[in-house]
């Protein structure tokens, strides 16, 4: 299981996110904290870990994007192609437009042989599940009968990981 350091609601105003760039916790290595996202690495099974914050006010178009771009970047750059993301918290909708973005850059990383795995750990927010569900769905779309990218539904990290592990 993996356990976290308590962060606080703004994580930007965390004075030890800002002077710790990388910390160990548990057996994955934090390699990025930003204002809606925390990535992390596991050194050994090459798994990132994306966990998402919940926030108190829809967070905007423009935000999401650059912390989905920060993820995604992030993937690629550390070799890591499987990802365990968990959107538990996450308490907001993502409009079409940018579930529509975000399924086409999730292919197109996939397409350069980035990402092969893919775990998703669904918010609790029935509107954010259904939100995230359209991702999925669109991805699927985008990727009609290449296939080269396996998505998979969790309902915790437990299930998550054993399957990217698989």
């Amino acid at each position: 299981m993996i356990q976290f350091l308590p962060v606080s609601k703004n994580p930007k105003s965390c004075f030890l996110t800002q002077i710790i760039q990388v910390a160990m916790i548990g057996d994955f290595q934090v390699i990025y904290e930003g204002a809606l996202l925390r990535c992390l690495v596991h050194p050994l099974n090459g798994v990132m870990y994306c966990e998402w914050f919940a926030t108190s006010d829809i967070p905007s178009d423009e935000l999401l994007r650059q912390e989905v771009t920060k993820c995604f970047e992030l993937i690629c750059t550390t070799g890591c192609r499987r990802v365990l993301d968990n959107s538990v918290k996450v308490n907001y909708p993502i409009l079409p437009e940018l579930q529509e973005w975000v399924a086409v850059y999730m292919h197109q990383i996939a397409n350069q042989g980035c990402l092969k795995k893919y775990a998703i750990v669904m918010p609790e927010d029935m509107i954010a599940e259904l939100s995230n569900e359209q991702i999925m769905d669109e991805v699927s779309q985008v990727q009609q009968s290449e296939k080269i990218l396996d998505i998979g539904n969790f309902s915790n990290d437990s299930e998550a990981l054993e399957w990217l592990l698989l």
